[in-house]
């Protein structure tokens, strides 16, 4: 080999341990980023829409002709309303249950004046060929609709009714108006609220 190819040979070894020298004490490589873990959050309820089988601009049930004068109910009655839940979002809203409790607030949604065993409040809802009865409040108990999860995009319909039983003299009064507030409650951390009023 001719000293010019030695000189070539040299000058290469040379510029690569300079390289490797430079790399090893001075180019730091860039902190590898670890994904950051952020958990899911409940999703609030985009809208709650109500649709009624009677006329009205508020969910009313009309007992004005059930209730006699002394406050007894001398056959058994019911109202109800079709209501139904849209979630409008781009994502599943999540641990969705119906009440006539505020375990945020702790608000109740049915007076006591109403509070008796003579008044029965449930749900019913269809899917598929099965129909489904879950109690809101019976025999002066209240109790949860585990509703569950509402798709995104998707909506959810289902009967909420109230049933006053045979009642004697006293049991509710005659001509009075209630408020009742029906939940829908998403975690520990969202609800919307349906506005219902009673006629006695």
């Amino acid at each position: 080999m001719t000293a010019k190819g030695w000189m070539l040979v040299m000058l290469g070894v040379i510029i690569g341990v300079g390289l490797y020298y430079a790399y090893t004490n001075y180019y730091a490589p860039p902190a590898q980023q670890v994904p950051q873990y952020t958990p899911p959050s409940e999703i609030p309820l985009a809208s709650l829409e109500e649709t009624y089988d009677y006329e009205g601009t508020h969910t009313s049930f009309d007992f004005s002709s059930d209730v006699g004068s002394d406050g007894s109910v001398s056959a058994e009655a019911d109202e109800y309303a079709d209501i139904t839940i849209y979630n409008n979002d781009t994502r599943d809203a999540q641990n969705v249950i119906i009440s006539l409790r505020n375990s945020i607030t702790g608000k109740n949604g049915l007076p006591t004046a109403l509070q008796k065993d003579e008044l029965e409040a449930y749900i019913t809802i269809t899917s598929g060929y099965t129909t489904r009865t879950i109690y809101l409040y019976k025999d002066g108990k209240f109790q949860n609709f585990d509703l569950g999860t509402i798709q995104k995009n998707s909506q959810v319909t289902f009967r909420f009714t109230i049933k006053l039983k045979e009642a004697d003299p006293d049991t509710f009064v005659d001509g009075r108006t209630y408020h009742i507030n029906l939940f829908v409650i998403q975690g520990n951390k969202y609800y919307d609220t349906i506005e219902m009023v009673l006629d006695t």
